[in-house]
């Protein structure tokens, strides 16, 4: 966690090494200064420019939280139910025929992984979390990376 301000210098000497490890939580190192993250309807950051647990799409724009890069510019997350494009439903949802629908458990039918809370399907089946196999417990599961 860095102490650089907004509009400071950030990275070293200016040469950014990782984007958050400079500047004050809540802002990124870009183009050698700490900013805020872009709003919604703003331009994406390159992807570059942005930690990689923000929110990312087929542009590989980067956006602050609750938001991800659509064409080139950010746009809110989509949460259950809402209309979506690719990409742009919260974590724990897909989006499918223009809506956030969420994963389903083990045993349920599917077509492809990302419709898995596992992120497994198998013989049109979601399957049980690799973890699983191993003996480990849901509460000792790795996180499923979106």
């Amino acid at each position: 966690m860095g102490s650089a301000e907004l509009g400071e210098q950030c990275g070293v000497g200016g040469t950014l090494l990782w984007p958050t490890s400079t500047c004050v939580p809540g802002l990124i190192c870009t183009a050698g200064g700490c900013r805020e993250y872009p709003e919604p309807g703003e331009p994406c950051l390159p992807d570059s420019s942005a930690v990689s647990n923000h929110y990312t799409n087929i542009n590989r724009g980067r956006c602050g939280p609750e938001t991800v890069c659509l064409e080139g510019t950010c746009e809110p997350i989509r949460q259950f139910g809402e209309s979506c494009e690719l990409r742009q439903c919260a974590p724990g949802l897909y989006c499918e025929a223009g809506s956030c629908r969420g994963r389903v458990a083990a045993g349920t039918a599917c077509m492809w992984g990302y419709e898995c809370a596992s992120g497994r399907c198998e013989g049109q089946m979601c399957s049980p979390p690799l973890a699983a196999l191993c003996g480990l417990s849901p509460e000792e599961y790795p996180p499923i990376l979106e």
